[in-house]
């Protein structure tokens, strides 16, 4: 009971401040490059902050799907308005209709869908006095035409400018036209901040009205625990999502390929982000041991990350000025990193596997297994490489096949497992 009662104080359907500091996000007016606070991680704290009641309703889940393309296209274009970025261009109104056309259109549906579901299960699990849910679902859509429709107007008024200005007269003074421009950004501007003020204010009382509705949450709370707990602890499915994807992602920097004198993904880096990972799984997992692991793989991939770039590129391939002293170092490096490495992986698939099993209902041992042996395979060609660079094509060509069967299975314990509830 006392269990229960924990974490019910630390697990919340609505992650609400979550929520609400992404709606901030979202709020943040953009003319032109002028994004101080990118769309892309609103969108990223919304799914974050639904991630528990979207489990409750199928709309949400519709909704919070469509966030996920939000914050994807969000991403993307943030990036390409720094290369692109010109008020007067027509490729970057075009870029910038289509990115505010899909945007209104997710939105518009994300929007439906996640207020739909949240106010189905309020109607049937809340107070009799819970406020309606039609005053910020109007909000959210006239907001969202507003706020697309004025990053768009001051590109095209830009653009008709500039049009207008190359097709007047040399006697016309069209110096005072294009001064207006700074106007009319300034005008949109602030009718959208007035726009976004507003909106926030119906939808901040909202989410408020779900927080202090205590019926509502302990409801919503007994049913997830009812699908998805483990002895009464509710499981917290991003964490174990996101540490999983780090757990997984962490592979790929076991080795990498080397050209010249250029490391691009130091293997110490594996060890930190599988224990990020595990960090935040640590509730569903037996991380007894696992600490000690990872002690000996990141010392030795320190000391071969420095070895390889300050001897082995540098001396033997330029000099190959080899000596017995060298091999034996190389070898004994090279075997402490396979051997270091190989324990403390197998032992996070083993822990993982085994509580994704209890938890999840999928045959996993037989998978982690197999893929421990390519993953092992994998290693022992990168440790030979440094051994002997002079067949590394070999030894590269081999390790890259036997990692890719590898990850190809670990994939199978660290993704999917919630198509099994």
């Amino acid at each position: 009971m006392n269990n229960m009662v924990d974490s019910k104080s630390r697990f919340k359907i609505i992650k609400l401040p979550l929520v609400l500091i992404g709606l901030l996000f979202l709020a943040n007016p953009m003319v032109g490059l002028i994004d101080l606070l990118p769309d892309f991680v609103g969108y990223f704290l919304l799914i974050v902050g639904l991630d528990g009641i979207k489990r409750l309703n199928g709309d949400v889940e519709y909704g919070v799907s469509k966030l996920k393309f939000l914050c994807g296209i969000s991403g993307v274009f943030f990036v390409i308005m720094f290369f692109t970025f010109k008020m007067d261009s027509s490729w970057n109104l075009t870029l910038t209709f289509s990115y505010m056309a899909l945007t209104l259109i997710l939105g518009l549906g994300a929007c439906r869908d996640i207020f739909g579901g949240i106010d189905y299960l309020t109607d049937r699990h809340g107070s009799d006095g819970f406020p309606s849910v039609f005053e910020p679902l109007l909000m959210t859509r006239i907001y969202l035409f507003v706020k697309c429709g004025l990053v768009v107007l001051p590109k095209l008024y830009a653009l008709v400018e500039v049009e207008a200005a190359d097709k007047l007269a040399v006697e016309r003074d069209y110096s005072t036209i294009l001064a207006t421009e700074k106007y009319a950004v300034a005008v949109c501007l602030l009718f959208s901040l007035g726009i976004a003020v507003a909106w926030l204010k119906y939808v901040f009382k909202y989410c408020l009205a779900l927080k202090k509705d205590k019926g509502l949450n302990e409801k919503l709370f007994n049913l997830y625990c009812a699908d998805y707990s483990k002895e009464g602890t509710p499981i917290n499915f991003f964490n174990i999502n996101f540490g999983s994807g780090l757990i997984l992602i962490s592979h790929i920097f076991v080795y990498d390929f080397v050209l010249d004198t250029v490391h691009f993904l130091p293997e110490f880096i594996s060890v930190l982000l599988s224990l990020i990972g595990v960090t935040l799984i640590r509730k569903y997992i037996s991380v007894k041991g696992i600490l000690k692991y990872s002690a000996f793989p990141f010392i030795f991939q320190i000391v071969i990350f420095f070895y390889r770039n300050n001897f082995i590129e540098n001396v033997i391939l330029e000099s190959w000025d080899i000596t017995v002293n060298h091999l034996v170092i190389s070898a004994l490096l090279a075997l402490g990193y396979i051997v270091s490495t190989y324990l403390y992986f197998s032992k996070i698939h083993e822990v993982t596997s085994s509580a994704y099993e209890s938890m999840f209902g999928k045959k996993l041992t037989e998978i982690y297994e197999w893929g421990d042996v390519f993953f092992f395979i994998a290693i022992a060609c990168g440790g030979a490489n440094i051994i002997c660079p002079l067949w590394r094509p070999y030894f590269v060509a081999v390790m890259i096949v036997s990692l890719f069967i590898a990850v190809f299975h670990f994939t199978k314990i660290y993704t999917g497992f919630e198509n099994n509830q």
